[in-house]
């Protein structure tokens, strides 16, 4: 009789430590998953101490540091600088291949010039397929001239767009 009482005893105590252990680790999942442990917003808190001048992706400022830190925690990218904005001529010349350039402006005129674009095998510079999609562009633009001129390379051609300031 002993002998089972003790062992009732002992598979008691087994029991509850069991069902304890269960327990602390089914909580310990639960914090884990549900909520960042082991301060995960600490970077993003230090990154945001000077949260004035810093910028979401979208070029959208933060309300405070609590919105920078927050942002930042949930994946977001933080700038130090408002991200750059094309128009349409910058892109256009982009997505043919060529380099955009600082505009130019002289004369009441401003000059859009985009380099570095591929000539054709035959030298044509109007029958390169860019030539359509960048002429339609600066009209678009408000270009009122359009220039192409051949680079002191021979190879490639840049493309400007006039716009009149006055």
């Amino acid at each position: 009789m002993l002998a089972s009482r003790i062992s009732g005893r002992v598979l008691l105590a087994l029991a509850t430590a069991l069902a304890l252990t269960l327990g602390l680790l089914w909580i310990g999942q639960g914090t884990a998953l549900g909520k960042p442990a082991g301060g995960n917003n600490s970077a993003a808190a230090k990154q945001c101490a000077a949260w004035q001048g810093l910028y979401k992706e979208d070029g959208g400022a933060f309300a405070n540091r609590g919105d920078c830190t927050s942002y930042a925690a949930r994946g977001g990218s933080i700038l130090t600088e408002p991200p750059v904005t094309l128009n349409i001529w910058e892109q256009a010349c982009l997505e043919e291949g060529g380099t955009p350039e600082d505009p130019i402006i002289s004369f009441g005129s401003e000059f859009h010039r985009c380099a570095g674009l591929p000539m054709t095998s035959s030298g044509s510079l109007t029958a390169n397929g860019w030539y359509q999609h960048l002429y339609q562009v600066c009209e678009e633009f408000g270009g009122t001239g359009f220039l192409l001129v051949v680079e002191s390379s021979g190879l490639t051609v840049a493309a400007t767009c006039e716009i009149l300031e006055f």
